[in-house]
């Protein structure tokens, strides 16, 4: 049994914590009129303030209470009414670590970064979503890693298929494998740009096999935007859904939407955005950390090194309230666009292709 503070703050002090449906965010930013002296403790009091003002200590390995409880504490010092214990910090019980539950790119210490093995995002020839080579064995690699994926979603018989992963291409099989899995929910939290390439073949192959399952599935992903560019919601949307048209027993319904409170020269009571990173599966088992699905910072040359991590249990549903709760904002504030936005699609609805099932409607 793990004692486990909840990814929901493992994901970070972040500034897309929401308040409720009324849709104010708490500040995470010092506005003008607070940067010229501190004011009375609430939800608009700036970090350094609100620490001195609650006597929230760092924990002390002395201490006879575990690192954790005392972080607890320490956290809820800073929400003495208990409006966010459970969404943006938990402390759960019951929770399981698979082997490889510490998911690091690259992982591959003592190596030059000249040295590390990848493959152009480009290969038109490849014939699968990862844009991968195929392979036999690890010999037709030339220096990656020969392993098997799922099978193509257009393969009645059902085969896997053999690839070459480059030093972090695993990272896109692991997110496909996580969400095709998924019996109810999923529920995906990203800083822009939405996820590219490699990252989004992986998700677009995923939906198309919950597509092919036929289970009932919704999945929700919330962009984080920061200005001054917004996310192009319909466009991200209909790029991952382009495929499930034809799959006639899909019952899925797929939303994304792209949130900001505001912007730096705008009279507000937030400057925030979503900066988290969470794959939920079904409030089960969920992926949290620092990984965006940017293929050409992660998986190609000059890496970005990043760590997350993989939890089955109750901290996994911590991660999904989280995401609930910055759905809250972004259900409550679709007159707010460009700053926030939504784009749905139902494969239910009339229309013959995805792109007319694109819509606005309420998630």
């Amino acid at each position: 049994m793990l004692r486990r503070l909840s990814v929901a703050a493992f994901a970070s002090f972040i500034v897309a914590a929401v308040a409720s449906c009324g849709g104010i965010l708490p500040n995470s930013a010092v506005p003008g009129h607070v940067a010229r002296g501190y004011y009375p403790v609430d939800d608009t009091t700036p970090l350094i303030a609100l620490i001195r003002e609650r006597g929230i200590e760092a924990p002390s390995h002395s201490s006879p209470t575990p690192i954790l409880d005392q972080l607890a504490a320490e956290l809820a010092k800073s929400d003495v009414t208990g409006r966010y214990k459970g969404i943006t910090y938990d402390l759960t019980r019951g929770n399981s670590l698979a082997r490889d539950w510490i998911v690091q790119s690259p992982d591959l210490w003592g190596r030059k970064a000249g040295d590390l093995k990848f493959y152009p995002l480009d290969c038109p020839n490849c014939g699968n979503a990862l844009s991968l080579p195929s392979c036999s064995t690890d010999g037709d690699c030339d220096g990656g890693t020969c392993a098997a994926i799922w099978p193509s979603p257009d393969d009645r018989r059902g085969a896997r298929r053999k690839v070459c992963l480059g030093q972090s291409d695993g990272m896109a099989v692991r997110l496909h494998d996580l969400v095709v899995r998924a019996q109810h929910r999923v529920d995906i939290a990203l800083l822009q740009p939405p996820a590219d390439t490699r990252f989004l073949g992986a998700l677009k192959d995923a939906l198309q096999g919950l597509a092919l399952s036929g289970r009932a599935v919704t999945v929700r992903i919330v962009v984080g935007q920061y200005p001054p560019d917004n996310v192009d919601a319909a466009a991200f949307l209909a790029s991952l859904v382009s495929a499930i048209e034809r799959s006639p027993r899909s019952r899925l319904r797929v939303s994304v939407a792209a949130m900001r409170s505001c912007i730096a020269w705008e009279e507000c009571n937030s400057y925030s955005w979503n900066h988290s990173k969470i794959v939920s599966v079904d409030g089960i088992e969920a992926l949290v950390g620092g990984h965006n699905l940017w293929s050409r910072d992660y998986l190609i040359d000059k890496p970005v090194h990043d760590l997350s991590m993989r939890v089955r249990g109750p901290a996994a549903a911590s991660a999904a309230r989280f995401t609930e709760r910055l759905w809250d904002y972004v259900c409550t504030n679709l007159d707010k666009a460009p700053k926030v936005v939504v784009s749905n699609f139902d494969v239910n609805e009339r229309g013959s292709t995805p792109a007319q099932k694109i819509g606005r409607a309420h998630v």
